[in-house]
């Protein structure tokens, strides 16, 4: 980066600005506002919405501040008489054909263009003529169109080409004929398109779970983090009463502003199938109407008694359960010799006695310096939605490559091969990318949890350590530091590990992996404890082969609870207060954002006492 200081003045104010900042972004420096609809901070910069008009000396008319790149000595000013004339026909332009329904629209009390429209705009419009009318588009089942709302800003078309990786949406036709969509129906199968709602500035993209049920202004925000993979990105829960209606991304931090889908849309579970009483099934039956209702003291002496002492019992824990009930689960049973353990993930053949080895080392900051990342049987696309949209961010801007050690999951990754013996061929320098990863100035490993569920794990590990040492040995152009750093203990930290659930690093911490993955359906075990979160083709087969006594402890209604003897409802994640680790290693304590106890007829305990 060129830190080449320029001397602006905008307004008459003098500031100096790094070289290669537009206008727009030195008046943001400076503290002056420009309205804006086409531009974002994250997206390519599109220049059609006009409403970023600025007078520059020496300029023979306005120019668009998004896209005018500032030089030494130049004049700006944005708040002369020509720049709010121009900045007010802008807005009455394209109010011609809005249809001005805010009472009924869901972006009412946090739409820009309603926003800029009273600061900027004019009392009345002098369009008298039939306003247009677009037929909305049906993109998914997520995301609500009211195409006559657009104002071509093509934020979306944007985001969905450089974030997303699919080029579905687009602009046809011309003119006052102008609309947004799919041209051929097509629906926006993407993991982070529910992002469009946000980027949106006026009311053409919607959320649908969310459409007419709240007001922004009756919200009550509660900062959180994503449960639903191993990244716990930042959120933000809009909360009215106790029911979370929106989920949000908490806006500027170092993890980008995207979030997936499905930690935007998955709140509306906690409503449905819930758990809230304890109950009790004499058969075992994929029938739901084989349960019935016990009390909470009824529940806790049947756990005790079969489950406490029992040297034959298997737990089953599934990948939302909290750190809490993880550990106090081990603590209390597993060490105690109270049975053996299953984990929602396959057996772990790497090493797990360095955290180093199973933690994402590198902070979201330190990304940012980096221009070469691998990725080694990784598929961000599946595993971390936000992760992979910030790697095409990079991709779009210019400023990282990505080189692909397995399957190929985006075309704009640049595949090395499929197979153990490319990777070997990137270390010992034959492969034909070699030159430019190791000419590299900042490097960044990242390894995928299928990896480390290889026999050879081991040997994988030690030619990424071997690429790394070779790295740090030969001197590249530029670079004046090695891009890893020394851990406690003399460990380099030579990769960084790539975990798909939250609650995957605690149990690295307290060393649990499936040491009985292999042997577990072809033993004979007296009682069964389920979380939640397994799927049919896993959790059947585990109850066929168990003889007496099923316990399940979970929030929801699932297979494992339909076919389990004593059903225990717990809080979820939502309703409690909990500590979650995220896969570099950082805690975060967490307030209770739901209660959904207060619809049952004895309250929820907070943890179950036979497995404290």
């Amino acid at each position: 980066m060129n830190f080449l200081k320029l001397k602006v003045s905008i307004d008459d104010k003098e500031i100096k600005v790094p070289q290669g900042f537009t206008v727009l972004q030195a008046c943001e420096l400076a503290g002056v506002f420009i309205p804006r609809f086409c531009y974002h901070a994250d997206l390519s910069v599109a220049g059609n919405c006009r409403m970023c008009l600025v007078a520059v000396a020496g300029s023979p008319k306005l120019v668009a501040s998004c896209m005018m790149p500032v030089s030494d000595n130049m004049h700006i000013f944005t708040d002369s008489q020509t720049v709010r004339k121009a900045q007010q026909g802008v807005m009455e332009h394209l109010l011609i054909n809005h249809p001005l329904d805010c009472p009924i629209c869901d972006q009412g009390g946090e739409c820009d263009l309603q926003d800029q429209a009273q600061y900027f705009g004019t009392t009345h419009g002098r369009f008298l003529g039939i306003k247009r009318a677009v037929e909305d588009k049906d993109i998914g089942p997520f995301i609500k169109t009211v195409m006559t709302r657009c104002i071509h800003c093509t934020r979306c078309i944007r985001f969905a080409s450089e974030i997303a990786g699919i080029s579905v949406l687009g602009t046809f036709g011309r003119g006052r004929a102008t609309e947004v969509g799919t041209y051929v129906e097509k629906l926006f199968r993407s993991e982070i398109s529910g992002n469009v709602i946000d980027l949106c500035p006026v009311g053409a993209l919607t959320s649908k779970p969310s459409a007419f049920t709240a007001r922004s202004w009756e919200s009550k925000k509660i900062n959180s983090v994503d449960f639903f993979d191993g990244m716990c990105s930042p959120l933000t829960y809009e909360v009215r009463g106790v029911e979370i209606f929106r989920v949000l991304p908490f806006k500027r931090t170092a993890q980008s502003n995207w979030i997936s889908d499905k930690a935007r849309f998955a709140f509306d579970g906690i409503s449905f199938q819930r758990l809230s009483v304890p109950m009790l099934s004499s058969v075992s039956s994929m029938a739901s109407d084989q349960l019935s209702e016990i009390n909470w003291s009824t529940a806790f002496q049947l756990a005790k008694l079969d489950l406490t002492f029992s040297s034959k019992s298997l737990f089953c824990v599934g990948n939302l359960v909290d750190s809490y009930s993880l550990a106090m689960t081990y603590t209390n049973f597993l060490k105690q010799g109270g049975g053996c353990w299953i984990f929602h993930f396959p057996f772990f053949w790497s090493n797990v006695d360095f955290r180093s080895k199973f933690l994402y080392n590198q902070r979201y900051e330190d990304l940012k310096d980096k221009k070469v990342c691998v990725l080694i049987n990784c598929n961000p696309k599946k595993e971390g939605a936000v992760f992979y949209g910030y790697l095409r961010q990079r991709i779009t801007e210019g400023t990282l490559s990505v080189y692909q050690v397995g399957s190929q999951c985006d075309p704009s990754f640049i595949s090395v091969g499929s197979s153990v013996l490319s990777l070997l061929s990137l270390v010992e320098g034959r492969h034909p990318f070699c030159k430019a990863i190791y000419l590299a100035e900042n490097v960044v490993f990242v390894k995928g949890i299928s990896m480390n569920q290889r026999r050879d794990s081991f040997n994988i590990d030690y030619l990424i350590d071997s690429m790394v040492n070779a790295l740090y040995e030969v001197p590249a152009v530029g670079r004046q530091k090695p891009f890893f750093k020394y851990l406690d203990l003399n460990t380099k930290e030579t990769s960084n590990f790539f975990h798909l659930h939250s609650n995957q690093v605690t149990a690295m911490d307290m060393s649990i992996s499936n040491p009985y993955s292999n042997v577990i359906f072809e033993k004979n075990f007296f009682g069964c404890s389920f979380s939640t979160n397994f799927d049919s083709s896993f959790t059947q087969p585990v109850y066929n082969k168990v003889l007496s006594n099923t316990y399940y402890s979970g929030h929801h209604y699932d297979i494992g609870a339909a076919i389990s003897t004593v059903v225990l409802p717990t809080p979820s994640f939502f309703e409690k207060k909990s500590l979650v680790i995220d896969m570099q290693g950082c805690a975060f304590k967490l307030e209770a954002v739901h209660n959904f106890s207060k619809s049952s007829k004895e309250s929820i305990p907070s943890s179950l006492p036979f497995l404290v």
